[in-house]
């Protein structure tokens, strides 16, 4: 390869180099944005808080067989999407820790989960 060849190979790989930064730091500041987004919501606290719940972040893993491995798997998971949001916003991710279920008595029924095209599922 000539040396002019190898300049140029040089040039057009840097460039894909700085266009794949470029969307991988627009992908994380999109992420960081949508994160906040969420962690204001009630209902993204109340179902992060179930899944940080079953992920089993406080309780110990250790069962003496092979379930210890598929907990610590859980685990781990949860303390992952966890740490996620306290990048973002750390007062606010603490508050996933705690539960934020109320009874409305006055909400009435729950409405029904439907499928496609507002077809009720049987």
């Amino acid at each position: 390869m000539r040396p002019e060849d190898k300049l140029a190979h040089k040039k057009q790989h840097d460039q894909k180099k700085q266009e794949q930064e470029k969307r991988e730091k627009q992908k994380q500041d999109q992420l960081i944005s949508d994160r906040l987004f969420l962690l204001r919501t009630a209902e993204f606290q109340r179902v992060m808080n179930d899944i940080l719940t079953k992920g089993g972040m406080f309780r110990s893993v250790m069962t003496g067989n092979s379930m210890t491995f598929y907990n610590a798997g859980k685990q781990d998971f949860a303390r992952q999407i966890w740490s996620d949001f306290a990048l973002v916003d750390e007062e606010r991710s603490h508050d996933l820790l705690k539960p934020k279920f109320e009874v409305d008595r006055n909400a009435g029924p729950v409405p029904e989960i439907t499928t496609e095209r507002g077809k009720t599922d049987e």
